[in-house]
């Protein structure tokens, strides 16, 4: 037989959503089933519905949206307590019965399996927050590109300037990566560094290493260079059970490496990169949301790249 790759969708075909009705029982009775199903009903609509327009938003956006529509229906209130409960149990459905045997029957025959999902990139920390790879041991972050036209011609270009940015491009990039560690593993609270630059194109660094240890005690690395042949966006998280595997910039699958399994999910990105990052800033600042990556953040990931820099 000849092997083939085989794309599940996760919600309604690995997992059931409908489960959801179990916890809905202890909030609202009889109420319970058809909250549970108008809110799987109304959770695809809007994820379908932003896709036809182009107008994304994260998989958790349209369900806790779904969710105010079907209480609003059935004339049904919960807490924010209650809300954040259900929205945390959504991301710990259980698979059907017949998902993992199934599975393992189809890789056994040669073929290669993957999960598609609308979820975000804090995907990765969902994992993390299960245990799925074990004790975390350890973060490394490789990126690299090669020099573009403007750095060859060695015209003025500000990003490249070291009065303006002492880094360049690490400036400009390791920041999203640097905060987002922080967020999946908490802050980092001691960080060296080394830079050179070896191309001599411009007067900023094009080429750093760095090594540092969270607050969790998670050890990590990071290589930036600006002069490689081709471009690379790699990020491997270390447990004692597995490791996760992800880029911070590039479209690639969130991998998932275990003793017995491998696993990737898809998750493709917005239209529009940066919409539900403004969408989510705006909320937050309404207090109509959370978002992750706040002035406070960015400030201590600040912290960070200065002492990479030092």
């Amino acid at each position: 037989m000849q092997s083939q790759t085989i794309a599940f969708d996760v919600y309604g075909t690995l997992v059931d959503p409908l489960e959801m009705s179990r916890h809905l029982q202890m909030m609202v009775g009889d109420k319970a089933e058809a909250l549970s199903k108008l809110w799987r009903e109304k959770q695809v609509e809007y994820a379908f519905r932003r896709g036809l327009m182009g107008r994304y938003e994260p998989f958790g956006v349209c369900t806790l949206q779904a969710l105010n529509y079907a209480m609003e229906v059935l004339d049904v209130s919960l807490s924010t307590e209650q809300q954040g409960f259900l929205m945390a149990q959504y991301q710990q459905l259980q698979a059907y019965a017949d998902v993992i045997p199934g599975i393992e029957s189809l890789k056994a025959q040669g073929h290669y399996c993957v999960a598609f999902s609308n979820g975000p990139a804090v995907k990765v920390k969902e994992l993390l927050d299960k245990g799925e790879i074990g004790e975390v041991r350890h973060i490394n972050w490789h990126f690299n590109k090669a020099a573009n036209d403007v750095d060859l011609s060695q015209q003025y270009n500000w990003r490249t300037d070291k009065n303006i940015a002492l880094g360049g491009y690490f400036d400009d990039l390791a920041s999203h990566g640097l905060d987002l560690f922080n967020y999946l593993l908490g802050d980092i609270e001691n960080v060296v560094g080394l830079s050179t630059n070896q191309q001599n194109l411009y007067s900023a660094k094009d080429a750093i290493v760095a090594s540092w240890i969270h607050q969790s005690g998670v050890t990590g690395s990071g290589s930036w260079n600006f002069g490689c042949s081709q471009r690379a966006d790699k990020v491997e998280i270390l447990g004692n059970k597995g490791r996760i595997e992800f880029s911070v910039f590039d479209e690639q699958p969130i991998k998932l490496v275990t003793i017995d399994n491998s696993e990737e999910l898809l998750i493709d990105n917005p239209k529009n990169i940066q919409l539900y990052h403004a969408i989510n800033i705006q909320k937050h600042l309404s207090n109509e949301g959370w978002h992750p990556s706040t002035g406070e953040t960015a400030t201590h990931t600040a912290w960070v790249m200065d002492n990479i820099l030092k």
